[in-house]
């Protein structure tokens, strides 16, 4: 790779001219440090990344599926409008839409799956932190391996969550909250003037409030008329159209 030229050797003896030092000379090889060179070049073009997919991947039904009306409980569905300036209204089955700070979204999703399991907030985000430090779906676990080896998933994560010891009916109630939860149905419809960023915000706060029996409706005249007629500001119609509602009466 290098090479070192040392000139020519001393004179002989004698004479009355002094000895000069001779110049070294290097000669450097680069062909080597080219090809290190391009082996990294290709190195990171292979495995960096410039940009991050920002597409959000969802799961659409089939364009020739024929869409049947489905009859639910009014308390065990709730609809967020998120509306052309990117703020956001609510309510609960058939009720009148109500104002929502992107703040309390979070809470009301909570308070409504607490009231599905007939408990508080601070029960759920209990359950919540069980479920996340068991690692795994719980009642997807329990159907596959039965309630012994799903109480002992429970009993690792209420150790991990540093929480006093849970007796077996705990377990089989916590196992049923947990279901009842899962009925939650929320509906989100988005106006088309609103921001991309918003629906993600809105998925993303779904996801961390484990809801997921959630999906994403036009935002159709009906909404927009819905708003005006409660005071909320939009560019809806005076009126409102008619529009029929399939629901079950819980008994």
């Amino acid at each position: 790779m290098g090479a070192v030229d040392l000139g020519g050797s001393k004179p002989a003896g004698g004479g009355g001219q002094s000895w000069k030092r001779p110049r070294v000379k290097i000669r450097i090889d680069m062909t080597p440090m080219v090809d290190i060179a391009f082996l990294l070049l290709i190195f990171f073009m292979v495995t960096t990344v410039f940009r991050l997919p920002t597409a959000m991947e969802m799961v659409l039904p089939p364009p020739d599926e024929i869409v049947q009306p489905v009859e639910v409980f009014k308390e065990k569905m709730i609809t967020f409008l998120v509306m052309e300036n990117d703020s956001l209204a609510y309510f609960v089955g058939t009720e009148a839409p109500k104002p929502l700070t992107w703040d309390s979204l979070h809470y009301k999703l909570q308070e409504r799956r607490a009231k599905l399991m007939k408990g508080d907030v601070e029960q759920v985000e209990t359950i919540d932190r069980i479920i996340t430090l068991s690692d795994t779906n719980l009642i997807k676990y329990e159907e596959r391996y039965g309630d012994e080896q799903t109480f002992d998933r429970i009993d690792l994560a209420i150790k991990r969550a540093e929480l006093p010891a849970w007796s077996r009916d705990e377990k089989v109630k916590l196992l049923n909250d947990i279901k009842e939860m899962d009925k939650l149905i929320v509906i989100a419809k988005i106006h088309k003037k609103a921001r991309y960023m918003t629906m993600v915000d809105l998925i993303d706060e779904l996801n961390v409030a484990r809801s997921t029996r959630f999906s994403i409706d036009k935002f159709t005249v009906y909404e927009d008329s819905l708003l005006r007629i409660n005071g909320f500001e939009t560019s809806g119609p005076e009126g409102l159209p008619v529009v029929e509602f399939e629901y079950e009466d819980e008994s």
